[in-house]
């Protein structure tokens, strides 16, 4: 199970044998996360997923060459960079979460990752999702499994609530304007949302899908021009 308090009966009904806290998916520097559960695995409601990478900041870019050997801590801390700077983007970090039964995005929990993501929810029995995935200009996949079983079950699905909010909508957040009026970097366009199932999709009312385009309000090439 991912948020929530952990060693409590979840929704599904079992008690739990792992327990990830939000903040498991910022730590570490890593850009992508692949979880999958033997049965269930469930998003708890309300829980806030924002899935970033960390960086090696030097704090003196002359510092390092002083000292001949060491740890990397000596001389850099970790930190998070900016979508858009000076130093460049940060690299968006990716996000995979499969059950090998029932997988549950509860009401109003949220995996909310930067532009151009890949996000990937999985199951091989029930696929339900009631909160918020959002990759901007990125790419979002829900999948039921094949059946090895050529009798159809129409017990599986991948539904979505009301509260659902799938969102990979255009980015205008890697465009950087530098302290002479100059714009740079990248202006990206809506991404793909993918739902595939062997069985039947819902989308109850309420649920909505975006791979819309973006606009900047202000690109400039040049100091004191705008467009």
């Amino acid at each position: 199970r991912i948020g929530g308090a952990p060693g409590i009966a979840t929704e599904l009904g079992k008690q739990d044998t792992l327990h990830l806290p939000e903040s498991f998916f910022q730590q570490g520097g890593f850009s992508s996360y692949t979880i999958g559960a033997l049965q269930d695995l469930l998003l708890t409601p309300g829980t806030q997923i924002t899935p970033q990478a960390l960086n090696w900041r030097f704090a003196d870019l002359n510092s390092y060459k002083a000292i001949p050997n060491g740890a990397m801590s000596t001389v850099a801390t970790p930190a998070l960079l900016d979508l858009s700077g000076p130093l460049g983007s940060r690299v968006a970090t990716n996000v995979t979460l499969g059950a090998g039964r029932n997988l549950l995005i509860g009401t109003n929990a949220s995996v909310v990752a930067d532009p151009g993501a890949v996000l990937k929810f999985s199951a091989s029995s029930q696929l339900t999702v009631d909160g918020k995935i959002s990759a901007p200009a990125g790419n979002i996949t829900f999948a039921l499994t094949p059946e090895i079983s050529p009798v159809y079950n129409n017990t599986r699905s991948i539904w979505f609530g009301s509260k659902a909010d799938i969102s990979a909508k255009g980015s205008s957040a890697l465009l950087y304007t530098d302290i002479n009026g100059i714009s740079s970097g990248e202006m990206l366009a809506g991404g793909r949302i993918s739902v595939t199932s062997p069985n039947y999709v819902v989308a109850e009312a309420g649920a909505q899908f975006d791979v819309s385009g973006a606009k900047s309000a202000a690109v400039s090439f040049k100091q004191g021009y705008t467009i």
